[in-house]
């Protein structure tokens, strides 16, 4: 479940650089941010093999590491936003 949890918090850090690099702002780079932590799940459940019965359901899979993921995507996607239009 640590590996579920940490490899989410690693792709929102992902996301949010992806985002202020290729200009994604506003409804576009939250409909990225969403898109790749709904195919998380897939990529979980097909490429790396873990069955929803080893976290405690489908349901647990989905949920695992939503509020870091979240949290960090609109947190670090703010911050380097403002740190490439101010500069440093």
């Amino acid at each position: 479940m640590a590996f579920i949890y940490w490899s989410r918090a690693s792709l929102a850090v992902f996301v949010s650089l992806v985002n202020v690099v290729f200009g994604l702002t506003d409804i576009l780079g939250l409909v990225v941010g969403v898109g790749v932590y709904l195919s998380s799940y897939y990529v979980y459940r097909h490429l790396l093999k873990i069955r929803p019965e080893e976290v405690g359901g489908t349901t647990k899979l989905y949920t695992i590491g939503v509020g870091a993921y979240s949290l960090l995507l609109l947190f670090l996607w703010t911050l380097f936003y403002t740190i490439s239009t101010v500069g440093f």
